[in-house]
């Protein structure tokens, strides 16, 4: 029915993306623990590791292979990455704020309605809605910060 995108799914694609994952967050934890200033954490992390990601994938590593080569076959991989993907999105859940859940997936159904023939329509709108709650939310946390003078210096 959509385009076949998850079938361009291969192990080495879907490890690149949770290198990354990790990646992120343990830059992102490491900076977080040495700059005062929170504002820039994730660009600087999200820029770090995507240049990390595409540094990796660039030096045409064989990484299915390095995982057989340690006794680990292709099949136990695929059985193992998606409980490692619901890991992180339980942890996503629990320590991201709703603010970003809904900017995210706001972003993520409007984009995942350019892949879709069927049900365009409802993805769009879902995805309009939680991008407008998501905007929302984050303004009001703006003007409530503004209110409060946690952005003002002294």
């Amino acid at each position: 029915m959509g385009v076949d995108i998850f079938y361009n799914l291969d192990a080495e694609l879907i490890i690149f993306g949770l290198i990354f994952v990790l990646f992120f967050a343990i830059i992102r934890l490491a900076l977080s623990k040495t700059i005062k200033d929170k504002g820039p954490l994730g660009v600087i992390s999200l820029s770090i590791a995507l240049l990390s990601v595409y540094g990796l994938s660039k030096t045409n590593l064989d990484f299915p292979g390095f995982f057989y080569k340690i006794g680990i076959n292709n099949n136990l991989l695929y059985s193992v990455i998606p409980i490692i993907i619901l890991v992180g999105l339980v942890y996503m859940i629990l320590a991201v704020t709703a603010r970003v859940i809904f900017s995210f997936f706001g972003v993520l159904f409007i984009v995942g309605s350019f892949f879709l023939h069927n049900l365009v329509w409802w993805f769009r709108i879902i995805g309009i809605i939680f991008l407008i709650i998501g905007i929302v939310l984050i303004r009001r946390e703006f003007k409530r910060r503004v209110d409060k003078r946690i952005y003002l210096r002294r």
